[in-house]
């Protein structure tokens, strides 16, 4: 199944990273500073509730872990 990555955004508001596999879909932040969710990330939730989200680096899921997981089980459609 293809994937599709873009991003999003509204108004001042935007997510790093939207991931879609046939009618999955994933919102991603990617944070390098202060832990936390990113208001875009809750924006995109409200919008899209159906979608899954996470958050890479401080706060979420280690960089490193993520990277070191096959792409194709982080996201399972």
């Amino acid at each position: 199944m293809p994937y599709e990555i873009t991003y999003w955004r509204h108004r001042n508001r935007e997510v790093d990273y939207v991931v879609r596999a046939g009618d999955a879909l994933w919102a991603i932040e990617v944070k390098s500073g202060r832990p936390g969710t990113g208001s875009g990330l809750e924006t995109f939730r409200r919008e899209y509730p159906e979608a899954q989200t996470m958050v890479i680096g401080s706060g979420g899921w280690a960089l490193e872990a993520f990277f070191a997981d096959n792409p194709r089980d982080v996201f399972r459609a």
